[in-house]
């Protein structure tokens, strides 16, 4: 027998010798509240075991809930410690950082896959208040540009409202991402004028 087994035993014989005091009815209604059930032909001694061995189970599921739940509770405090150091804040800006890209390249290939009529003509496309896949509560307002696209598009209040063309300026006023995950972005290439 291991250490573990002789431990369940010692304490099944602690928990037997404390239920050998009641009577048959306080036993009986013990293992009601407990939720075991007796069967009225079992032994004393039968009825006994199976309320300590229910018992000890119990105790023992409680003591690993606990347990996991103060261990839950160490790892949640050192995550919280983490992300407060430089590098967590760093790690926490980066990961937002790739979930506003990949949402903006989803919403831009979409865009360009189905290049709206008015945007061709006029270079701009307002996006109706009705667009199913406009919600992106992953981007900050801004304006952005997937790094080799000649079109931005515009987020507010979390959603996309506007695509137009990019403009020729010295200094832009978009955030350029890069065009795939991982990726740095590219080198900027001049984007067209709405009169091109």
């Amino acid at each position: 027998m291991d250490k573990a087994a002789m431990a369940r035993a010692d304490r099944l014989q602690a928990r037997r010798a404390e239920l050998a005091k009641l009577t048959s009815g306080e036993l009986t209604m013990l293992a009601t509240d407990r939720g075991v059930a007796i069967d009225p032909t079992d032994t004393r001694e039968e009825r006994e075991f199976a309320l300590a061995s229910a018992m000890i189970d119990a105790e023992d599921a409680e003591a690993a809930a606990t347990a996991a739940k103060e261990q839950d509770e160490r790892e949640r405090r050192k995550r919280e410690a983490f992300y407060k150091t430089k590098e967590g804040k760093a790690l926490i800006e980066r990961e937002l950082r790739q979930t506003r890209d990949r949402r903006i390249r989803q919403q831009h290939a979409a865009f360009i896959g189905a290049l709206p009529s008015d945007a061709r003509s006029k270079g701009v496309h307002v996006v109706p208040d009705s667009h199913a896949g406009a919600a992106s509560p992953d981007v900050p307002d801004g304006t952005y540009r997937v790094s080799g696209s000649d079109w931005l598009l515009s987020f507010s209040g979390g959603r996309w409202v506007q695509a137009s063309r990019a403009h020729d300026r010295g200094h832009p006023d978009w955030t350029e991402i890069p065009d795939v995950e991982g990726a740095s972005v590219a080198a900027r290439a001049r984007p067209t004028t709405v009169d091109e």
